[in-house]
């Protein structure tokens, strides 16, 4: 009797060890499965860090003067990857052509003309401002009134592409200029364009 018992408690122990054995083998290959996954994120994580982002910030878009078929929007793009970054395409819901423009002296002259490349340097910024360089609506579908919405969305040669929405500001609210150095800077962009288009064709 005491040898079946010892034989029946063999057995017990012998059993209870290879699940133990087993378990283990199942928590490694577990493990393995497991680890690839981590390290997969991982090096996604990298990847998104290396590339970075384009934040934008203080954005502002002005009213359009009466009649007026362009306006304008100020803001900054600031690029935070590693690698220098250019737009490949701009687009808005307000008007027929969005494009960035800049302003420079010709013939004594203050002009306005469509930027030839929009380039962000790595980890730096494009700083749009009144006076300077500005994204431009031209054939605005209405006027832009303080508090409507527009929609803008930029496209980035690495494949990035980055939405930017805002209300128009009051003339009266905006911080670098006053109502009427507002509605003269609107007039002024309609008056450059003109004859931008009008050099164009000449």
């Amino acid at each position: 009797m005491r040898k079946l018992m010892s034989f029946a408690l063999a057995a017990i122990l012998a059993t209870s060890l290879t699940a133990c054995d087993n378990n283990k083998v199942e928590e490694k290959t577990e493990e393995k499965e497991t680890l690839p996954n981590v390290k997969e994120q991982a090096k996604q994580n990298a990847n998104q860090a290396e590339t970075g982002g384009i934040v934008v910030e203080g954005l502002i878009i002005g009213e359009s003067g009466p009649g007026q078929k362009v306006g304008a929007a100020y803001f900054t793009l600031k690029n935070q990857g590693t690698d220098d970054v250019s737009v490949t395409a701009v687009k808005s819901d307000v008007s027929e052509v969005t494009e960035f423009h800049t302003m420079e002296m010709k013939d004594s002259k203050m002009i306005m003309r469509k930027m030839d490349e929009v380039v962000i340097p790595a980890n730096g910024s494009l700083i749009l401002k009144q006076g300077g360089d500005h994204l431009m609506f031209i054939g605005l579908e209405k006027p832009l009134m303080a508090g409507d919405k527009v929609n803008v969305t930029v496209d980035f040669n690495n494949g990035e592409s980055v939405k930017i929405s805002g209300q128009v500001n009051a003339t009266d609210g905006m911080e670098e200029m006053s109502h009427d150095d507002a509605k003269k800077d609107n007039a002024a962009h309609g008056d450059m364009h003109e004859k931008h288009d009008n050099e164009k064709a000449n």
